[in-house]
């Protein structure tokens, strides 16, 4: 569906956007990045999600040092059960877009937009990480005194 809209907007059948994008952005001769401005590869990791995360970026960087240590504890363990292998695919997910649009020459905040909810929900992991084995149920408590 998104196909035939895409291309009944543009006037030339098939119209793959996201093809059109890696052409624009990386084939050799058809490249226009340049036009628009260059940047290198760690940009994403260095400005641009930092900037799109703002006051949330500690909560996602300290997720991320708890993610270590879960997976340093868990190494003499059984391996764990599903649930716990979400956090994984939560961390793909917002790695493998990431190492893709690095790969690019041409960087845009935008282009990180879409990965916000999900960095977000990696914050929230580490709020509720860190809240609960000082208070059980406090996060609830919390979100029950805001609602007021």
């Amino acid at each position: 569906a998104v196909c035939a809209v895409d291309s009944w907007y543009y006037g030339a059948w098939p119209t793959l956007t996201a093809a059109n994008f890696v052409r624009a952005n990386s084939v050799a001769g058809v490249n226009v990045s340049a036009l628009y401005g260059v940047h290198a590869p760690h940009w994403y990791a260095l400005v641009g999600v930092p900037v799109v995360l703002l006051s949330h970026l500690p909560f996602v960087v300290a997720q991320c040092v708890l993610h270590g240590v879960h997976l340093e504890q868990r190494r003499s363990q059984p391996p764990p059960p599903p649930a716990v292998l979400s956090g994984y695919t939560l961390a793909a997910a917002i790695a493998l877009p990431l190492a893709v649009f690095s790969a690019t020459p041409h960087k845009e905040f935008r282009f990180v937009l879409p990965l916000l909810p999900l960095l977000l929900l990696y914050a929230a992991a580490c709020v509720d990480d860190l809240i609960g084995p000082l208070a059980p149920g406090a996060s609830a408590r919390a979100l029950r005194h805001a609602s007021r």
